[in-house]
């Protein structure tokens, strides 16, 4: 029998809070996991944000050749096959629990089983028990492959008062970390352990690593203030008038949908405008303020919600635990998320079926030399009508390039990450032999690839759509 694969994604948790001695959480189950497994401590995600990133980490395909768009959603392209569909062919059960805000990803297409839950759900107030009570369920049919996806740090795009009044314990108390984001992990990391004590590591490879990183984990005491008020103003209450018309709306006959959805996007538009007009006086006084290049960077995603391509969102976790996996080991290598999947493939025995990009880490696990490659990146949001940012670039350990998607000479960005780790010194038109090495890397990979999205006449419910755009912009993600 094949070893079952527990594959938990924590969304937005950025590695150095996972893991080192700059996170001030508190989290004595993930050190464990580490030592009995090996971590590697230079992962670089393909994309800032969930639906292009879990989209390329289930295919090992960039997000511009796995995902698909509408006029309002980014979803997986069913065309392309992924590492799932590869291990349901070698008699793999699938089964997946997701935040439902991201159903419209597609993930109910690639896995036998899959089930989404509401976003109010924690681990800490149900989701936790829930995880376990599946691990022992009769309907668990070995061997499985289990994709959970936590969103527990979805919580920092609530107001305080809610996070006090449901959150867990940890939250509530700063010796558990010195923000809510680094106390929420800590709250996490009790549910980790509880989950992974029902886990037998001799028969079950656990995989642990997240879908990009959050600014909101480096906010000090007066960064949380200022996000804090800025949660409050970018918050939409939907109006009584639209609340009656769009519940006649939904009952319009199907000869009127297309009425309906002009409505729904009506109100989409505006909502969007509304919260864009009251964050610019916002943005504005951040662009008159003299700050640094990496506190000036933490306002403005803050005040505006869009994610960068800064290593705050692009480094993230990986670790791989039971099964064999060596113990105690840390990697320094820099690896991509696109990996992680075949590395999954090769440790539990399937045989290594070329699926996008990836190459599996094993090698690398076992003490053999593997030259470092470098990382393509590009931005990706969530929903197209928050594409603000059409950049993509190239990682090293070095160096961190990117630039405008369509024009080379636009929005040229080049850091030393060795000297330069906040990535505040833009280095490009000193070191023009490195853009131009960068550059290669692009052509070499894509050649004359513009990187657009495909573009599908599926259209997606506005009504649905705003929902997503609502919880998304709650959460401080767009």
């Amino acid at each position: 029998m094949k070893p079952n694969v527990l594959f938990i994604l924590l969304d937005a948790v950025s590695a150095d809070k996972f893991y080192g001695n700059k996170k001030t959480s508190v989290t004595p189950n993930i050190d464990s996991l580490i030592k009995k497994g090996t971590y590697f401590s230079q992962a670089i995600t393909t994309a800032p944000s969930t639906i292009p990133s879990v989209a390329s980490l289930l295919t090992s395909l960039y997000a511009f050749e796995c995902v698909i768009k509408d006029k309002n959603v980014f979803t997986i392209n069913q065309k392309v096959k992924s590492h799932i569909q590869n291990f349901a062919d070698y008699g793999y059960h699938t089964y997946a629990t997701f935040q439902d805000v991201i159903i419209f990803l597609g993930l109910g297409k690639i896995f036998e089983n899959a089930e989404p839950y509401p976003v109010s759900l924690k681990l800490w107030n149900g989701l936790g028990q829930t995880t376990i009570d599946k691990l022992h369920s009769k309907d668990f049919k070995e061997p499985w492959f289990y994709y959970l996806h936590v969103y527990d740090l979805g919580n920092t795009g609530d107001p305080i008062e809610q996070r006090i009044r449901d959150g867990s314990p940890e939250i509530r108390d700063k010796k558990f970390g010195s923000n809510y984001y680094e106390r929420t992990i800590s709250a996490m990391d009790v549910w980790l352990g509880k989950i992974l004590q029902h886990v037998n590591l001799e028969n079950t490879l656990v995989v642990i690593t997240s879908d990009h990183g959050s600014e909101t984990g480096y906010h000090d005491e007066e960064l949380e203030k200022i996000h804090d008020k800025n949660i409050q103003k970018r918050t939409y209450e939907t109006g009584q008038i639209f609340k009656v018309s769009h519940k006649i709306a939904l009952k319009f006959p199907k000869p009127l949908l297309p009425l309906r959805k002009k409505l729904s996007g009506m109100y989409k538009n505006r909502s969007h405008d509304v919260v864009k007009q009251r964050m610019r006086p916002e943005l504005e006084k951040i662009g008159k303020q003299k700050l640094s290049p990496y506190r000036r960077r933490l306002l403005e995603q803050s005040a505006g919600g869009t994610a960068t391509l800064h290593d705050e969102r692009v480094w993230v976790p990986l670790l791989f635990a039971g099964c064999g996996v060596p113990s105690g080991q840390i990697i320094s290598q820099q690896v991509t998320s696109v990996n992680t999947l075949p590395t999954i493939a090769e440790l539990v025995g399937l045989e290594n079926e070329k699926i996008g990009h990836g190459i599996s880490l094993v090698p690398l696990i076992e003490g053999k030399k593997s030259q470092e490659l470098p990382v393509f990146i590009e931005y990706g949001a969530n929903m197209p009508i928050f594409m603000a940012d059409t950049v993509i670039g190239i990682r090293t350990s070095q160096y961190k390039y990117f630039r405008d998607k369509d024009d080379p000479k636009k929005k040229v960005h080049l850091f030393g990450l060795e000297n330069d780790p906040l990535e505040e010194n833009n280095i490009a038109e000193k070191m023009t032999e490195v853009v131009e090495k960068m550059e290669n890397y692009l052509k070499n990979l894509h050649g004359d690839n513009r990187f657009d999205y495909e573009e599908t006449d599926e259209k997606t419910d506005n009504a649905e759509a705003e929902k997503v755009e609502r919880e998304l912009r709650r959460c401080g993600y767009i």
